[in-house]
């Protein structure tokens, strides 16, 4: 029985952005666009390109999985 190798936690740096996005998300325990760009006094669209960013940085494929790793 061959256990699969494990895999070492990836670094990934934030900008000052993302980083607020991420702890924005956070505090409010929400993923919602809305919610997250009148928190952030932003667009929705920007929060939902900063998730974008954050999960090709994370190499996830969702927000939930973004905002664990």
């Amino acid at each position: 029985m061959s256990a699969e190798p494990a895999v070492a936690p990836r670094t990934v740096f934030l900008t000052p952005a993302l980083r607020i996005l991420v702890e924005t998300a956070l505090a409010l325990r929400t993923t919602n666009n809305r919610r997250l760009a009148e928190a952030l006094v932003c667009s929705e669209e920007t929060v939902k390109s900063g998730f974008r960013r954050l999960s090709g940085l994370c190499g996830t494929h969702s927000r939930a999985e973004a905002l664990l790793h």
